[in-house]
């Protein structure tokens, strides 16, 4: 074997152990050293980059959500839509901020409409409208105003990280469990601009996206990081509800979709603010329940961050845990997310989550 042959394998062998150890790093980095309750009955989270508040929903004495915002320690807790005359009087909840923290985007069900108010928890949104309101409640305003119907309904408004956007998912036909990809009912996706006009919000430039061109569930989670496409979940191409997955799609046209997780079930996607990583909750590996895990945003390095349904670990539940919306602190360091306890009677508590430490290996997909 030549000198120059040694030499090139020496370097491809330095170069392995470089990477191997970037890959160690990437992955401790990724992995939780503490998590503990953070709202007992509080879920719904966001957390404002620019003021470095909290907004979350919360069950009321009257059995609806309401608002509410706080600091990171839990303190300063102020329930703003409470006896608020500028907001409806029933359910409020999936509240986002405005990146400017000026605003706070949420669903609010609508004032008057047949039926119970329970149909229109946040997150699932029968007779509910999008409102937009400052941070301190004082003024809101209704951005739209859908007709009632038992097939109309939307949830999980998101901002674009410019604040110039929205979008949400839009029931169009409502649930059949008797159809499989039918099962939460069939949502497009819909994406707008935000604009005031004489000092007033509205939505304008309004676009409707049906990925695949057929009718199935589609719900949205936001924003990639330089704004241009929309992270979702959708059935479209999958047998079933219970095999949705994580997509990307172009938020201008709705083409150019990209799927990032297979198999399983999956929902609730979030970036990291460094728009390096995904973490969202998956049935994968589970026999009752949801846990979070993360990725990189082209999918890879998938690996499990919680274990509330496994038992063996700290974070271990004896009832079923489904882990569902969550956020990332500004600086990346932690991430708050709601779970719920019971998904019949849709009530739920955030869990905050700290990265870093020495921990033992992690699941992950192979």
């Amino acid at each position: 074997m030549s000198f120059t042959l040694r030499a090139n394998l020496a370097k491809a062998g330095m170069l392995s152990i470089c990477l191997s150890l970037v890959f160690v790093a990437m992955a401790t980095a990724q992995r939780v050293s503490d998590i503990h309750l953070f709202k007992k009955g509080g879920d719904q989270v966001d957390w404002c980059r620019s003021s470095n508040r909290i907004v979350y929903a919360s069950r009321g004495p009257d059995s609806n959500y309401g608002i509410h915002t706080c600091l990171p320690n839990g303190e300063d807790d102020v329930w703003i839509t409470k006896d608020n005359p500028h907001v409806p009087p029933g359910q409020k909840g999936t509240p986002c901020w405005q990146p400017s923290g000026k605003w706070i985007l949420f669903v609010a069900e609508k004032a008057k409409h047949p039926g119970s108010s329970f149909w229109s928890t946040p997150g699932i949104g029968n007779n509910s409208d999008l409102w937009l309101m400052t941070a301190d409640g004082q003024n809101a305003w209704p951005l739209t105003d859908l007709p009632i119907s038992g097939d109309k309904g939307l949830i999980i408004p998101k901002f674009s990280h410019d604040g110039k956007k929205i979008v949400w998912a839009d029931r169009v036909e409502k649930a059949r469990v008797a159809v499989p990809r039918q099962f939460c009912a069939y949502w497009d996706l819909k994406v707008a601009d935000l604009e005031f006009i004489n000092g007033v919000p509205k939505l304008t430039n309004i676009k409707t996206f049906r990925p695949g061109g057929n009718k199935a569930f589609n719900e949205s989670y936001g924003f990639t990081p330089d704004d241009k496409s929309i992270i979702f979940c959708s059935d479209y191409n999958q047998p079933s509800f219970w095999q949705s997955q994580i997509f990307t799609c172009d938020a201008s046209t709705g083409g150019n979709i990209t799927q990032l997780t297979n198999g399983s079930y999956n929902e609730h996607a979030c970036y990291s603010p460094d728009g390096k990583s995904i973490v969202w909750m998956t049935a994968e590996g589970e026999w009752r329940g949801t846990d979070w895990w993360i990725m990189n945003v082209d999918g890879s390095n998938k690996h499990q961050l919680t274990f509330f349904n496994k038992r063996g670990h700290k974070e271990y539940s004896p009832t079923r845990k489904t882990c569902c919306l969550g956020v990332f602190s500004p600086d990346g360091k932690q991430f708050l997310g709601g779970i719920q306890n019971s998904i019949i009677k849709q009530t739920g508590d955030s869990y905050m989550l700290t990265f870093g430490g020495d921990q033992k290996p992690v699941a992950q997909i192979k």
